[in-house]
């Protein structure tokens, strides 16, 4: 139950309010562009929750901003895994090792 919120979330906000946005431009005189305000309104939430939580403001708004920013790489993200799904091939695991220093 809480997957689906998320993924719903970063879809909102990584694709749906951009895309309305733009596709409402011309029809909307580029009143649409306001849509993006919601995202410092996001920031501001993400924010004040943090300072809720007992992180100071540096932290809570690093935090937040770079909530904000996520959507976007989450998106993909998802759009890749659904693409590779569909087509039904796997998505290969990366795995980090460390590499043997030559000293």
């Amino acid at each position: 139950k809480r997957d689906l919120f998320l993924f719903t979330c970063i879809r909102l906000w990584g694709l749906w309010i951009p895309l309305i946005s733009l596709v409402l431009i011309i029809p909307t005189l580029g009143w649409s562009l306001g849509l993006f305000l919601l995202y410092p309104l996001l920031v501001y939430r993400i924010y004040r929750y943090q300072l809720s939580r007992g992180y100071d403001g540096k932290t809570s708004g690093l935090y937040a901003v770079f909530c904000v920013l996520g959507k976007f790489p989450q998106l993909l993200g998802q759009i890749r895994f659904h693409t590779l799904r569909i087509l039904g091939k796997k998505s290969q695991l990366l795995e980090y090792k460390e590499v043997a220093s030559h000293t």
